[in-house]
């Protein structure tokens, strides 16, 4: 409870300082009806891109449980379900989601949680891979296709070390007597192939968002370093974890900010200007796909319900 009333005040606190900022800086906001149409198009291809691998991802997790979903239905609960943590404090479009899914096909929601915890820490691992890379990068300024060259035998190799070692930590008997865990674990072991396609699809999808990045600096006349994007979206994406504001609005804003001014010459308000550009396109597809969809689930809701 008091976690929950903290993140309230959070986010109040964090619309605050954006309203604020958009006040002082409100000529700057007003250039961006300058941008041209086809970056603007250009921002909300790459976002529904995005969208559709993140549908994808969902639905890997949910073909864990046996369920052959439609596309209408992982497509539909992830706008849904994105939409639904830009207004509620506690990612209350995910829980909707998942109690969507428990209703209409009869599963646990505790298995269902089990899977999306896993989810998250195979994710985690998908975006701290990038690490090395970034550091190569900034250490020995290295073209990003030798980094690649570099960096994945490593990393995969890592991950094959880690995937066995998960396998035989199943074996202890203590873990499978004392540890809840358990289950996480059972599930990484039977399903170590989707966990493969689920890894490979969060790295498309920060090599994707962090070219979204990378277009909308180029949109204000910008210029920026593809890898100085993929930082911040690597950034952005572990802060996701936990979600101190409705979809960490404004605190990704402030990540992206920081970093860019401390990695390169673009002024903070610059950095701002676009993360918040970014910001709307994706709030403004969750909003277009989750009212297209909605109806659609309402029906199948109410004979759920019925």
């Amino acid at each position: 409870m008091r976690l929950k009333y903290l993140k309230i005040l959070i986010s109040f606190g964090v619309l605050l300082l954006t309203l604020s900022f958009f006040y002082s800086h409100h000529k700057e906001i007003a250039s961006l009806k300058d941008i041209p149409l086809r970056f603007l198009i250009l921002l909300f291809s790459l976002h529904i891109i995005q969208v559709l691998l993140n549908a994808v991802n969902f639905k890997l997790n949910i073909d864990i449980t046996g369920t052959k979903a439609k596309a209408s239905e992982w497509i539909g609960l992830r706008l849904i379900g994105q939409f639904g943590n830009y207004i509620s404090i506690l990612r209350g479009g995910s829980v909707a989601s998942l109690a969507y899914i428990k209703y209409r096909y009869g599963h646990s929601l505790k298995k269902l949680f089990a899977i999306f915890m896993v989810n998250t820490v195979v994710m985690t691992y998908a975006v701290l891979s990038f690490i090395p890379a970034i550091l190569i990068y900034y250490t020995f300024k290295v073209s990003f296709p030798i980094i690649l060259i570099i960096t994945l035998p490593p990393i995969l190799f890592i991950y094959t070390c880690l995937s066995k070692s998960l396998i035989k930590l199943q074996s202890i008997n203590f873990i499978n007597r004392n540890v809840r865990a358990t289950q996480s674990l059972s599930l990484i072991h039977n399903h170590t192939k989707t966990w493969n396609k689920v890894i490979l699809v969060n790295w498309v999808t920060i090599l994707i968002s962090s070219y979204s990045f990378y277009i909308g600096f180029m949109a204000i006349n910008i210029e920026i370093d593809y890898l100085t994007c993929i930082v911040f979206v690597v950034l952005c994406t572990l802060t996701n974890i936990i979600s101190l504001t409705p979809a960490n609005i404004g605190i990704q804003e402030i990540i992206i900010a920081y970093v860019t001014s401390n990695l390169t010459n673009i002024p903070f308000e610059n950095a701002i200007i676009v993360a918040s550009l970014i910001r709307a396109i994706n709030i403004a597809i969750s909003f277009i796909g989750s009212v297209l969809f909605s109806k659609l689930f309402l029906k199948d809701w109410n004979q759920i319900s019925k």
